[in-house]
Formats: C-alpha cells, structure tokens, sequence
C-alpha cells in the first residue's frame, strides 16, 4: 500500500492498496524485469502512484482546479 497527498484548492490523499503479486507484475511493465526486492517494489508501487496522481493533477487542472502533489509514500 501507498498513499500521495495533495493539496491546493482542494485537499485529499490518494491511496493504492495492491496485492504483492499485482506490484511485481507493474514492476514488470515500469522497469522491464521482475523484482522481489522490497525496495524496488516500493518503489514501483510509488512510481505508480505518481503516474495517477500526475494525470489527477492534469485533469483537474483543465476543470480550472490547481493543486499540488506530495511525494508518495509506501
């Protein structure tokens, strides 16, 4: 599990709850080969989380909704 934050207009945490299995397969598709390194699965789940909150941030920026994102943690 991991969570990022953002705040600015509006304030909120969003968090992204995966089992282990579903972290290494995006491992897989993020950095091309399969880990069972915690670290490097950590920072898979974290990459994954910046890529959801980036694309949040896009979308809520052409609603006219301006926010900023922490930096995730797992």
């Amino acid at each position: 599990a991991g969570s990022i934050a953002f705040y600015g207009d509006i304030e909120g945490v969003i968090s992204l709850i995966m089992p282990k299995e579903l972290v290494k397969q995006s491992c897989v598709l993020l950095i091309g080969e399969t880990s069972d390194d915690e670290k490097v699965l950590s920072d898979a789940l974290s990459e994954l989380l910046n890529i959801i909150a980036g694309k949040s941030k896009k979308l809520l920026k052409e609603e006219g909704v301006a926010i900023e994102i922490t930096l995730p943690k797992s």
